[in-house]
């Protein structure tokens, strides 16, 4: 049986690996792949067999001077990083990917991406719950909704 992924070292090992790219979150092909425990390149060719499961929003290609300007953000191999570009898969793009592989390891991780990702959005909810009250707890609170705005005028005048 393959080990579950669950402590929250390994969760922060995820969570590191997870990029802005023109405000997406990403993760990269070799990311993806050296936590799945396969080659980069066996990742790629298991996506491109399967490039209709893979719209736009699901994958960003990031091509390979984009990719020489963010390396600054992740640790680069000994050879100075890709030579080519590299896929960088949004939230529904990992997930399309455990249908892709299919490998146990990969449907935990993307467990695991799906309860990280949901926990954010919990906390988003959250904070904007926070906020709304805050907002309304500031509003002034006039029951006397029929005031009358502006100047009185004298009709002795």
């Amino acid at each position: 049986m393959e080990p579950e992924l669950k402590t929250s070292e390994e969760l922060e090992i995820v969570k590191a690996k997870i990029y802005d790219i023109d405000g997406e979150k990403v993760i990269f092909d070799f990311d993806l792949a050296r936590l799945y425990g396969i080659e980069t390149k066996v990742l790629n060719q298991a996506v491109k067999r399967n490039l209709t499961r893979f719209p736009a929003d699901f994958m960003i290609y990031v091509d390979n001077q984009r990719l020489n300007n963010l390396k600054s953000h992740f640790v680069t191999s000994s050879w100075g990083g890709s030579r080519k570009g590299a896929y960088a898969f949004t939230e529904h793009g990992v997930a399309m990917l455990s249908s892709v592989l299919r490998s146990p390891v990969a449907v935990q991780i993307n467990i695991m991406i799906m309860r990280d990702q949901n926990d954010i959005n919990e906390n988003t909810r959250f904070r904007l719950d926070m906020i709304e009250r805050a907002l309304a707890e500031l509003q002034p609170k006039d029951n006397d909704r029929s005031r009358k705005i502006g100047f009185k005028q004298n009709a002795d005048v």
